[in-house]
Protein backbone atom coordinates (compact mmCIF):
# COMPACT_ATOMS: atom_id res chain seq x y z
CA UNK A 1 0.00 0.00 0.00
CA UNK A 2 1.12 3.54 -0.63
CA UNK A 3 1.71 5.86 2.05
CA UNK A 4 -0.68 8.43 2.43
CA UNK A 5 0.74 11.64 1.03
CA UNK A 6 0.42 14.41 4.11
CA UNK A 7 -0.49 17.87 3.04
CA UNK A 8 1.09 20.45 4.28
CA UNK A 9 -1.16 23.57 4.59
CA UNK A 10 0.23 26.67 2.61
CA UNK A 11 0.40 29.08 5.71
CA UNK A 12 2.56 26.43 8.09
CA UNK A 13 5.61 27.03 5.06
CA UNK A 14 5.84 30.17 5.88
CA UNK A 15 10.32 31.02 7.19
CA UNK A 16 10.60 31.73 10.40
CA UNK A 17 12.35 34.76 9.16
CA UNK A 18 8.93 35.88 8.00
CA UNK A 19 7.98 36.49 11.27
CA UNK A 20 10.23 39.52 12.88
CA UNK A 21 9.37 41.55 9.99
CA UNK A 22 5.65 40.77 10.55
CA UNK A 23 6.11 41.77 14.27
CA UNK A 24 7.94 44.98 13.44
CA UNK A 25 5.03 45.98 11.10
CA UNK A 26 2.70 45.54 13.93
CA UNK A 27 4.78 47.92 16.28
CA UNK A 28 5.15 50.65 13.75
CA UNK A 29 1.13 50.49 13.27
CA UNK A 30 1.20 50.43 17.50
CA UNK A 31 3.47 53.52 17.44
CA UNK A 32 1.86 55.49 14.77
CA UNK A 33 -1.34 55.12 16.37
CA UNK A 34 -0.27 56.17 20.54
CA UNK A 35 -2.52 58.95 19.93
CA UNK A 36 -5.32 56.63 20.05
CA UNK A 37 -4.30 53.72 21.78
CA UNK A 38 -2.12 55.43 24.71
CA UNK A 39 0.77 54.19 26.12
CA UNK A 40 0.03 52.13 28.49
CA UNK A 41 -2.62 49.62 25.92
CA UNK A 42 0.72 49.80 23.85
CA UNK A 43 2.85 47.81 26.21
CA UNK A 44 0.10 45.68 26.35
CA UNK A 45 0.06 44.65 23.20
CA UNK A 46 4.08 44.62 22.92
CA UNK A 47 3.87 42.15 25.42
CA UNK A 48 1.58 40.17 23.12
CA UNK A 49 3.95 40.69 19.97
CA UNK A 50 6.86 39.61 22.00
CA UNK A 51 5.32 36.01 22.66
CA UNK A 52 4.02 35.77 19.08
CA UNK A 53 7.65 36.03 18.58
CA UNK A 54 8.96 33.85 20.86
CA UNK A 55 9.84 31.23 18.28
CA UNK A 56 12.18 32.68 16.15
CA UNK A 57 14.56 33.76 18.90
CA UNK A 58 16.92 30.73 18.29
CA UNK A 59 19.78 31.43 20.99
CA UNK A 60 19.53 30.60 24.51
CA UNK A 61 20.71 34.33 24.95
CA UNK A 62 18.12 35.88 22.62
CA UNK A 63 15.16 33.65 24.28
CA UNK A 64 16.70 34.28 27.49
CA UNK A 65 16.88 38.38 26.99
CA UNK A 66 13.35 37.67 25.25
CA UNK A 67 11.80 36.44 28.79
CA UNK A 68 13.07 39.04 30.46
CA UNK A 69 12.24 41.83 28.24
CA UNK A 70 8.55 40.27 28.12
CA UNK A 71 8.91 39.83 32.06
CA UNK A 72 9.43 43.78 32.12
CA UNK A 73 6.35 44.84 30.24
CA UNK A 74 4.19 42.15 31.82
CA UNK A 75 4.85 43.83 35.32
CA UNK A 76 4.08 47.14 33.84
CA UNK A 77 0.69 45.96 32.13
CA UNK A 78 -0.27 44.86 35.20
CA UNK A 79 -0.57 47.89 37.03
CA UNK A 80 -3.91 49.25 38.14
CA UNK A 81 -4.26 51.42 35.27
CA UNK A 82 -3.09 53.76 32.76
CA UNK A 83 -2.41 56.66 35.65
CA UNK A 84 -0.31 53.70 37.70
CA UNK A 85 1.44 52.74 34.74
CA UNK A 86 2.02 56.30 34.06
CA UNK A 87 3.36 57.01 37.39
CA UNK A 88 5.62 53.80 37.05
CA UNK A 89 7.23 55.44 33.99
CA UNK A 90 10.52 56.37 35.65
CA UNK A 91 11.13 53.14 36.76
CA UNK A 92 9.92 51.32 33.93
CA UNK A 93 12.72 53.83 32.55
CA UNK A 94 15.37 52.89 34.44
CA UNK A 95 15.01 49.06 34.21
CA UNK A 96 14.74 48.91 30.55
CA UNK A 97 18.30 51.28 30.96
CA UNK A 98 19.56 48.06 32.70
CA UNK A 99 18.12 45.23 30.56
CA UNK A 100 19.76 47.42 27.38
CA UNK A 101 23.18 47.31 29.21
CA UNK A 102 23.28 43.56 30.52
CA UNK A 103 21.77 42.39 27.13
CA UNK A 104 23.11 44.46 24.33
CA UNK A 105 23.28 43.05 20.41
CA UNK A 106 20.02 40.83 21.61
CA UNK A 107 16.22 41.66 19.48
CA UNK A 108 14.77 41.69 22.40
CA UNK A 109 17.72 45.10 23.29
CA UNK A 110 17.33 46.63 20.09
CA UNK A 111 13.77 46.44 20.54
CA UNK A 112 13.69 48.09 24.04
CA UNK A 113 15.74 50.95 22.44
CA UNK A 114 12.70 51.47 20.52
CA UNK A 115 10.63 51.31 24.05
CA UNK A 116 13.31 53.36 25.78
CA UNK A 117 12.77 56.35 23.29
CA UNK A 118 9.17 56.71 23.10
CA UNK A 119 8.71 56.54 27.59
CA UNK A 120 11.27 59.14 27.46
CA UNK A 121 9.36 61.07 24.98
CA UNK A 122 6.53 60.52 27.12
CA UNK A 123 7.91 61.89 30.27
CA UNK A 124 9.46 65.10 28.57
CA UNK A 125 12.90 63.51 28.20
CA UNK A 126 13.23 64.90 24.88
CA UNK A 127 17.06 64.96 25.28
CA UNK A 128 17.16 61.72 26.12
CA UNK A 129 15.14 60.18 23.84
CA UNK A 130 16.96 61.94 21.00
CA UNK A 131 19.90 59.73 22.10
CA UNK A 132 18.10 56.45 22.83
CA UNK A 133 16.64 57.02 18.79
CA UNK A 134 20.42 57.56 17.61
CA UNK A 135 21.47 54.26 19.35
CA UNK A 136 18.15 52.64 18.12
CA UNK A 137 19.05 53.94 14.36
CA UNK A 138 22.38 52.61 15.12
CA UNK A 139 21.90 48.86 16.08
CA UNK A 140 18.83 48.60 13.50
CA UNK A 141 21.35 48.00 10.72
CA UNK A 142 18.83 48.99 7.66
CA UNK A 143 16.02 46.74 9.10
CA UNK A 144 12.88 48.70 7.43
CA UNK A 145 10.37 48.30 10.04
CA UNK A 146 12.82 49.59 12.71
CA UNK A 147 14.32 52.23 11.09
CA UNK A 148 10.79 53.73 9.86
CA UNK A 149 9.61 53.53 13.65
CA UNK A 150 12.88 54.97 15.19
CA UNK A 151 12.49 57.96 12.79
CA UNK A 152 8.94 58.91 13.11
CA UNK A 153 9.75 59.19 16.65
CA UNK A 154 12.75 60.93 16.06
CA UNK A 155 10.42 63.39 14.05
CA UNK A 156 8.52 64.21 16.91
CA UNK A 157 11.41 64.19 19.27
CA UNK A 158 13.27 66.63 17.22
CA UNK A 159 10.03 69.30 16.95
CA UNK A 160 9.32 69.03 20.03
CA UNK A 161 12.71 70.57 20.92
CA UNK A 162 12.38 73.19 18.09
CA UNK A 163 15.18 71.90 16.41
CA UNK A 164 13.10 72.50 13.25
CA UNK A 165 15.81 72.46 10.26
CA UNK A 166 16.75 69.49 11.63
CA UNK A 167 13.10 67.82 12.21
CA UNK A 168 12.21 68.96 8.65
CA UNK A 169 15.56 66.77 7.22
CA UNK A 170 14.60 64.01 9.16
CA UNK A 171 10.74 64.12 7.85
CA UNK A 172 11.61 64.56 4.52
CA UNK A 173 13.81 61.22 4.86
CA UNK A 174 10.92 59.38 6.38
CA UNK A 175 8.77 60.58 3.58
CA UNK A 176 10.78 59.41 1.21
CA UNK A 177 10.97 55.70 2.22
CA UNK A 178 7.82 55.45 4.06
CA UNK A 179 4.44 53.38 3.11
CA UNK A 180 1.86 55.79 1.95
CA UNK A 181 -0.05 56.42 5.56
CA UNK A 182 3.62 57.22 7.09
CA UNK A 183 4.29 59.46 4.23
CA UNK A 184 1.15 61.37 4.42
CA UNK A 185 1.97 62.20 7.88
CA UNK A 186 5.45 63.03 6.91
CA UNK A 187 4.84 65.32 4.29
CA UNK A 188 2.31 67.17 6.65
CA UNK A 189 4.65 67.79 9.52
CA UNK A 190 7.10 69.32 6.80
CA UNK A 191 4.29 71.58 5.84
CA UNK A 192 3.58 72.42 9.75
CA UNK A 193 7.43 73.27 10.25
CA UNK A 194 7.83 75.48 7.38
CA UNK A 195 4.68 77.45 7.91
CA UNK A 196 6.01 77.75 11.25
CA UNK A 197 8.81 79.07 9.95
CA UNK A 198 7.24 81.66 7.87
CA UNK A 199 7.75 80.35 4.43
CA UNK A 200 4.23 80.08 3.35
CA UNK A 201 4.58 78.93 -0.09
CA UNK A 202 7.02 75.87 0.67
CA UNK A 203 4.71 74.96 3.51
CA UNK A 204 1.86 74.42 1.19
CA UNK A 205 3.45 72.83 -1.24
CA UNK A 206 4.18 69.73 1.25
CA UNK A 207 0.50 70.12 2.42
CA UNK A 208 -0.30 69.68 -1.17
CA UNK A 209 1.55 66.95 -1.52
CA UNK A 210 0.24 65.02 1.53
CA UNK A 211 -3.49 65.90 0.38
CA UNK A 212 -2.19 63.71 -3.01
CA UNK A 213 -1.27 61.14 -0.57
CA UNK A 214 -3.47 58.17 0.56
CA UNK A 215 -4.21 58.00 4.29
CA UNK A 216 -5.88 58.76 7.36
CA UNK A 217 -4.01 61.22 9.42
CA UNK A 218 -4.14 64.33 9.00
CA UNK A 219 -8.10 64.19 7.89
CA UNK A 220 -9.70 65.44 4.59
CA UNK A 221 -10.95 68.53 6.49
CA UNK A 222 -8.10 69.51 8.37
CA UNK A 223 -5.91 69.88 5.08
CA UNK A 224 -8.69 71.30 2.81
CA UNK A 225 -9.01 73.76 5.53
CA UNK A 226 -5.41 74.68 5.83
CA UNK A 227 -4.37 74.49 2.04
CA UNK A 228 -7.07 77.06 1.32
CA UNK A 229 -5.75 79.28 3.79
CA UNK A 230 -2.01 79.17 3.05
CA UNK A 231 -3.47 79.41 -0.87
CA UNK A 232 -5.16 82.73 0.47
CA UNK A 233 -2.43 84.02 2.06
CA UNK A 234 0.04 83.20 -0.64
CA UNK A 235 -2.36 84.94 -3.26
CA UNK A 236 -2.84 87.96 -1.16
CA UNK A 237 1.52 88.28 -0.75
CA UNK A 238 1.60 88.08 -4.26
CA UNK A 239 -0.80 90.80 -4.99
CA UNK A 240 0.39 93.04 -1.86
CA UNK A 241 3.93 92.35 -3.99
CA UNK A 242 2.56 93.51 -7.58
CA UNK A 243 1.11 96.96 -6.20
CA UNK A 244 4.52 97.56 -4.78
CA UNK A 245 6.53 97.22 -7.84
CA UNK A 246 3.50 99.11 -10.13
CA UNK A 247 3.74 101.82 -7.09
CA UNK A 248 7.33 102.07 -7.20
CA UNK A 249 7.26 102.35 -11.09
Amino acid sequence: MAAKRIKVPKGATRKADDIPGMIERLQLWVTEHLRVLGGFLAGIVAVLLISWGYGVYDSAGERRALTEYTEIFQKWADAAGPEAAEARRDELIRELEGFVAANSGTRAARNALVDLSRLCFEAGRYDDALQWQKRALKEADGKAGTDLLVRYQMGLTLEALDRKDEAIASWRLLSESAPAEMRREALWHVGKILEEKGETAEALEFYEKAAETSGFYPGEDLLDETIARLRREVSSGSSSGETGEEAAS
